[in-house]
């Protein structure tokens, strides 16, 4: 199963993460609301409402490549990596016959019905897919950015899955802002 991604995961796992990371509120300090284990007691909640929103009878696995807090780093006011954020990204596998795209675009419309916004909106490789951000207003949601991305129906013969990723808010754990 995850031979066939083995080339494009990394590239596209950073890409993804990075996209949910520039959505992000600004930084929080642990003390001024949820840690960073809270947060990924929230993204976790998040991501198995976007996956339950797949119809089960369409799956044939689903892989997580990435589940944990990670530091933010790349900058001096972050040397000791204590700048975090909760991500989560899973790769459904759908039955090969399964409208990827179909599928991602329900879960989607399924997550703007329950108030979530369409942030970033764009085509996927140039082969029709397509790759969306939500965001949400409301408070307990604040900071955290949903990522629902497929490829178009069939474009991919072998490589049928939907990608789902959620990025919490970062968080300052050692306390005070500077």
């Amino acid at each position: 199963m995850g031979d066939r991604r083995a080339l494009c995961l990394p590239a596209l796992g950073i890409a993804l993460l990075t996209a949910c990371s520039t959505g992000t509120t600004g930084l929080r300090n642990a003390g001024d609301g949820l840690s960073i284990g809270e947060t990924g007691t929230v993204a976790t909640d998040l991501i198995d409402g976007l996956q339950a929103q797949i119809d089960p009878t369409l799956v044939v696995g689903v892989e997580a490549r990435e589940d944990g807090a990670a530091a933010i780093g790349g900058s001096a006011s972050d040397a000791d990596g204590s700048i975090q954020e909760w991500r989560v990204l899973r790769y459904v596998d759908l039955v090969a016959d399964a409208p990827q795209l179909d599928v991602a675009e329900s879960v989607i419309d399924a997550r703007v019905a329950d108030g979530w916004t369409v942030g970033l909106d764009r085509e996927t490789s140039n082969a029709g897919g397509r790759w969306v951000t939500l965001t949400s207003d409301e408070d307990r949601y604040d900071g955290f950015e949903l990522t629902v991305q497929a490829g178009d129906n069939g474009a991919s013969p072998g490589q049928n899955y939907v990608l789902l990723g959620v990025v919490g808010p970062t968080v300052d754990e050692t306390g005070p802002f500077d």
